[in-house]
Parts: C-alpha cells; structure tokens; sequence
C-alpha cells in the first residue's frame, strides 16, 4: 500500500465569478480499490502501560433534578396486631 499519495491541482479563478457562483445539485458514485492485505494480517505485539485517568464529573456533579409533584392514594387494609392462633 503506498504510504502517501498526493494530487496538484490548478485553478484559475476570477474572484467574481466565484462570489456569483451558485453550485447546482450534483449526483456522483466513487470506487476505489483497496489492497487489505497489509492492514487485515497486522498483529500487534502486546505493551505495558501506566495509565493515569482523570474524570470530568462536572455534568453528573451539577445535575439538578426538576421538582415533582405527583398524588398519592392510600388504601387502609385492616390487620390485626397479633397473628391468629390455629
């Protein structure tokens, strides 16, 4: 696979034609081939690292949850204090 590849292009443009130009809507297909073979047969080697990490919990931290308001229906359900003798 090349490494680089570059490509020079020439424009000779008059400033006013460019600031007059409207583009139309245009429609086009790119292909290209590609040769995997370097990238798909890669095998890292394994490394060592010390990672320090430092968290950003700015967003979390000042989270202020919006007030509620909501009803609530109780139901009274008659149990005795003590449990029945059998």
């Amino acid at each position: 696979m090349p490494e680089e590849q570059s490509v020079d292009v020439n424009l000779n443009l008059n400033s006013d034609e460019v600031d007059s130009y409207e583009p139309e809507d245009k429609d086009a297909s790119v292909t290209f081939d590609k040769d995997s073979s370097e990238p798909d047969g890669y095998q890292p080697e394994d490394k060592e690292a010390t990672v320090i990490f430092h968290k950003d919990s700015s967003e979390p931290d000042g989270y202020v949850p919006p007030n509620k308001t909501a009803t609530v229906t109780y139901n009274a359900v008659f149990a005795p204090a003590t449990a029945p003798t059998l």
